[in-house]
Protein backbone atom coordinates (compact mmCIF):
# COMPACT_ATOMS: atom_id res chain seq x y z
CA UNK A 1 0.00 0.00 0.00
CA UNK A 2 1.44 3.34 -1.02
CA UNK A 3 1.06 6.27 1.31
CA UNK A 4 0.38 9.59 -0.37
CA UNK A 5 1.36 13.01 0.85
CA UNK A 6 -2.33 13.85 1.26
CA UNK A 7 -2.81 10.90 3.62
CA UNK A 8 0.21 11.92 5.68
CA UNK A 9 -0.87 15.54 5.80
CA UNK A 10 -4.37 14.58 6.91
CA UNK A 11 -3.03 12.34 9.70
CA UNK A 12 -0.62 15.00 10.93
CA UNK A 13 -3.28 17.72 10.81
CA UNK A 14 -5.56 15.48 12.86
CA UNK A 15 -2.90 15.11 15.54
CA UNK A 16 -2.12 18.83 15.50
CA UNK A 17 -5.82 19.56 16.04
CA UNK A 18 -5.76 17.41 19.18
CA UNK A 19 -2.85 19.44 20.55
CA UNK A 20 -4.51 22.75 19.64
CA UNK A 21 -7.75 21.65 21.30
CA UNK A 22 -6.01 20.78 24.57
CA UNK A 23 -3.91 23.96 24.41
CA UNK A 24 -7.11 25.98 24.13
CA UNK A 25 -8.56 24.21 27.17
CA UNK A 26 -5.35 24.79 29.15
CA UNK A 27 -5.38 28.52 28.38
CA UNK A 28 -8.79 28.76 30.06
CA UNK A 29 -7.56 27.43 33.42
CA UNK A 30 -6.83 29.60 36.44
CA UNK A 31 -3.26 28.28 36.58
CA UNK A 32 -2.47 29.59 33.13
CA UNK A 33 -4.11 32.95 33.89
CA UNK A 34 -2.01 33.30 37.03
CA UNK A 35 1.17 32.66 35.05
CA UNK A 36 0.17 35.33 32.54
CA UNK A 37 -0.34 37.72 35.46
CA UNK A 38 3.17 36.82 36.71
CA UNK A 39 1.82 35.10 39.81
CA UNK A 40 4.05 32.07 39.46
CA UNK A 41 4.33 29.67 42.36
CA UNK A 42 5.29 26.03 42.72
CA UNK A 43 1.80 24.73 41.91
CA UNK A 44 1.51 26.78 38.70
CA UNK A 45 5.00 25.81 37.61
CA UNK A 46 4.39 22.12 38.26
CA UNK A 47 1.08 22.27 36.41
CA UNK A 48 2.65 23.84 33.33
CA UNK A 49 5.61 21.45 33.41
CA UNK A 50 3.23 18.48 33.43
CA UNK A 51 1.01 19.90 30.68
CA UNK A 52 3.79 20.84 28.29
CA UNK A 53 5.65 17.63 29.08
CA UNK A 54 2.52 15.70 28.12
CA UNK A 55 2.31 17.72 24.87
CA UNK A 56 5.90 16.78 24.11
CA UNK A 57 5.34 13.08 24.79
CA UNK A 58 2.17 13.08 22.68
CA UNK A 59 3.99 14.82 19.83
CA UNK A 60 6.75 12.24 19.90
CA UNK A 61 4.67 9.08 20.20
CA UNK A 62 1.89 10.08 17.82
CA UNK A 63 4.20 9.96 14.82
CA UNK A 64 3.30 8.27 11.56
CA UNK A 65 5.67 5.67 10.14
CA UNK A 66 6.57 6.31 6.53
CA UNK A 67 7.24 3.53 4.01
CA UNK A 68 10.97 4.35 4.17
CA UNK A 69 10.99 3.59 7.90
CA UNK A 70 11.24 7.22 9.01
CA UNK A 71 8.73 8.64 11.47
CA UNK A 72 6.91 11.91 10.78
CA UNK A 73 5.76 13.51 14.01
CA UNK A 74 4.28 16.84 15.06
CA UNK A 75 7.16 18.04 17.22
Amino acid sequence: MEVTIGDLALDLIEKICVVVHFAYIITRTKYFAQVLNRQIDVRNGAFLILVFGAFSVFGTYSGIELPSGAIANIR
